[in-house]
């Protein structure tokens, strides 16, 4: 995302390098470097022509190619932008002549640090690099959608893929937003996270590209049908995949969640998700743990009653507790403590969060220190509930901690946090 196209002078050739595979990024990309150095001498116009009319020969054979094969608007749009893009690079061009006409060359050449040709020279470089970077981050949305479409090697798709998500992860921009959705991007996608739709460095990709798009724009990425099936691809995923992979999965549906909020925690309570996070926490591998146990907390959080009575009902108190207790070094806070570092009700969760894990940091308690009071912290700050809902919930809560908790003092401590929560 590319916040208003800003120029990336620097960053092109890591981002593009290993995915500019045809003959029209790379001239692209030549014509991206050949801007950097007019800036510096404008001498190296003609290189700049030399290269407008290398593009011109590639537009013509993509010209010549789609008449012949009729291909589909995807290939009509690549042409049209590419004619766009010529036709700018040719009027900056002729700024750039008139002003070496107006000024002499010569004097162009004996004052390169003049304010005057550092300035007309430089502002023209500057916009036609600018408007070459969003030819190809566009380009880049259009090559994701025929990987998605006609598959490609895995390799080169990951490659692909990851660029994408490097260009979306730079910020809003209403240019890649248009091109996303003109090629249906998101559900081709969306597609790639079906068990058995692509190898699993490509679904990965897929994965992390998509989570980074719902940032990008979530007014217009995160819809009910959407995150219906995002969330459907994940949890049939997560019942195929390795340790590893989930561990990858699972941090893509807390990304979701914190972007889609309750339409998320719906999806998974509608899509029998809830069991298969919460069976995380008698896993093996502490980091499956540590992400289901945040999971959990998000689905508190933002999560309708019937999702916070299902994880009752799946013993996630009881869980937590044993987490909690298999934690040698634990140290409650007390209620006081607890009751200093709750957000006001209705905080967003990056603030609940922050502020958690600046008292665990500053008390050097285990991740799994405190799982219960945490579990009734965001459960007490969430959106998802009205409030006689969970006054309600937290009545069954401090049932629930009386079964499954030995300690009286703790039971005490939390008893009172709850009492005194928002």
């Amino acid at each position: 995302m590319v916040g208003k196209t800003n120029s990336t002078s620097t960053s092109h050739k890591n981002v593009y390098s290993l995915a500019s595979g045809s003959d029209v990024s790379k001239a692209v990309l030549d014509l991206v470097d050949a801007a950097q150095n007019l800036q510096k001498n404008p001498a190296n116009i003609a290189i700049v022509n030399n290269l407008i009319d290398k593009l011109k020969d590639l537009l013509l054979l993509e010209r010549q190619t789609y008449a012949l094969m009729r291909q589909n608007s995807g290939s009509r749009k690549k042409i049209e932008s590419m004619f766009n893009l010529i036709q700018f690079l040719e009027s900056q061009v002729r700024r750039l002549e008139n002003a070496v006409q107006r000024q002499g060359l010569s004097y162009y050449l004996a004052s390169i640090s003049s304010k005057i040709r550092g300035n007309e020279v430089g502002r023209i470089g500057r916009s036609m690099e600018t408007e070459l970077q969003s030819w190809l981050d566009q380009e880049c949305v259009r090559e994701v959608a025929d990987i998605a479409i006609k598959g490609s090697d895995e390799e080169e798709a990951v490659r692909i893929i990851t660029s994408f998500e490097k260009i979306v992860q730079k910020g809003y921009n209403p240019l890649i937003q248009d091109t996303i959705l003109s090629v249906g991007l998101v559900e081709k996608i969306v597609g790639l996270l079906v068990p058995g739709a692509a190898p699993w460095k490509v679904t990965e990709a897929a994965a992390l590209a998509l989570s980074a798009l719902l940032d990008f724009n979530k007014n217009i990425f995160v819809s009910l049908v959407l995150m219906a099936k995002m969330v459907e691809n994940v949890l049939q995923l997560m019942d195929l995949e390795s340790d590893d992979h989930v561990l990858t999965l699972i941090s893509v549906m807390k990304n979701m969640l914190l972007v889609g909020e309750t339409i998320v925690a719906d999806e998974i309570y509608a899509k029998d998700g809830i069991p298969k996070i919460v069976e995380l926490l008698d896993h093996d591998v502490q980091d499956l743990q540590l992400e289901a146990v945040e999971c959990i907390f998000m689905l508190v959080y933002y999560g309708r009653v019937e999702v916070v009575n299902e994880l009752f009902q799946l013993d996630v108190i009881k869980k937590l507790a044993l987490l909690q207790q298999k934690n040698a070094e634990k140290r409650h806070l007390p209620a006081s403590v607890m009751c200093e570092m709750t957000p006001a009700a209705g905080a967003s969760y990056h603030l609940v969060l922050t502020k958690l894990q600046e008292d665990i940091d500053g008390t050097g308690l285990h991740p799994f220190a405190d799982a219960v009071s945490k579990f009734i912290l965001h459960l007490s700050v969430g959106t998802g509930l009205r409030r006689r809902e969970k006054r309600a919930l937290k009545q069954e809560f401090l049932r629930q901690i009386r079964e499954v908790l030995e300690d009286d003092t703790e039971v005490a401590d939390i008893t009172a946090e709850v009492l005194w929560a928002p």
